[in-house]
Formats: structure tokens, C-alpha cells, sequence
């Protein structure tokens, strides 16, 4: 009978079932972790879309209170159906100019551009499972500026002189929503 020394047995390695439930573990670890990334990524993305829609409606008031400040009502009527990104000093890196007629779904998520033909400020979402629209594929936010105002004549649109002005703003054209994209929290993770 021969017995092995205690430096040999220590060399046998692992066992069939050790490695499975080493790799199991990693794998659920792996899952986790990119679950979590994923809604990491959506909720950056929907901070994002947050934030320009309010940079741009901090430059159309800007830009309301430049034309009243020069009793320049009429130019605020021309504000209608512009591109909100032509305000801007410098658009975003994400934007990729004013477009006629694009088809939503040939352009890449996570950009910004403006459609000339509908005169619409589009921005296809990267994110669209955590992300719903009523406009349907591709996952997308559709928004125009609207001028707010008293019609005193009833036709429908902002006539200076004659109608009441109230403001200004970025109106989106579909309602949409985020779904919240950070997990429960597990015991697990909260360590």
C-alpha cells in the first residue's frame, strides 16, 4: 500500500462540483452586476435627456425676455416651429443637426437632431427598455416650442399687439415615461 505524501495531496486541484458551484456563483455575481450596469446606463441616459430639455428651456426664456426687453413681440411669434438647438451657443456633442424627413429608426440611440420637415426636436433613446413612448418604435422623445397666450382673436395662433403673452416653452408632443431602472435593493448588495 502506498501513501502519499502530504505535498501530493495537496496537488489533486478541484473537484467537478467545486468548479460548478465556483462557476454558478461567478455567473450569478456576473448577472447581477450587469443588471445593475444596465439601469446605471438608462438612469445617466434619462438625467441627460433631463437636463438638456432644461438647458433648452432656460434658452428659449432667455430668449423670450431679449425680445420683450426690446418690445420685440413679433419676434417672439417667429419663435414657433424653430429648432430650440439653434439657441444654444454650442449644441450638445450628441447632436447631429436638423434633418428632413429621417426615418427615427436609421438613426442611432442616445442622439438629439431636428426635423425640418415636421419642425420637431427628436431624441432617439438608447435606452428603450427602460423607456416608454406612445409614438411606438424606435423608443424616442418628439418635442416644439409652443408660445403661451391669451387668443383674443380666436384664430389659433400668437398675434403681437393683439393677443396676451404669458411665456414660452419646450412642449413634448407624446407622453412618455422612464421605467425606474435601479433594482430593489438585495441584502446582498448592500454591504
Amino acid at each position: 500500500m502506498r501513501v502519499l505524501s502530504r505535498p501530493a495531496r495537496l496537488q489533486r486541484g478541484f473537484s467537478l462540483l467545486e468548479l460548478t458551484i465556483v462557476v454558478g456563483i461567478i455567473a450569478a455575481l456576473f448577472a447581477v452586476a450587469l443588471d445593475r450596469l444596465l439601469a446605471l446606463r438608462a438612469e445617466a441616459e434619462r438625467v441627460s435627456m433631463l437636463q438638456m430639455e432644461g438647458v433648452l428651456q432656460s434658452a428659449l426664456g432667455i430668449q423670450l425676455a431679449s425680445y420683450i426687453a426690446k418690445g420685440d413681440f413679433a419676434g417672439v411669434a417667429k419663435l414657433q416651429g424653430t429648432n430650440p438647438m439653434d439657441l444654444l451657443m454650442q449644441p450638445p456633442a450628441n447632436y447631429i443637426g436638423a434633418l428632413q424627413h429621417p426615418d427615427p429608426a436609421r438613426i442611432d440611440g442616445g442622439l438629439w437632431y431636428f426635423d425640418t420637415a415636421t419642425h420637431t426636436l427628436v431624441y432617439r433613446v438608447h435606452s428603450a427598455d427602460y423607456f416608454h413612448d406612445d409614438l411606438g418604435p424606435p423608443a424616442r422623445a418628439e418635442y416644439q416650442i409652443q408660445i403661451l397666450f391669451k387668443d383674443m382673436r380666436g384664430n389659433g395662433r400668437y398675434d403681437p399687439g393683439s393677443d396676451a403673452l404669458y411665456g414660452i416653452r419646450l412642449v413634448n408632443l407624446a407622453p412618455y415615461r422612464w421605467r425606474t431602472p435601479l433594482p430593489q435593493k438585495h441584502w446582498f448588495l448592500n454591504w
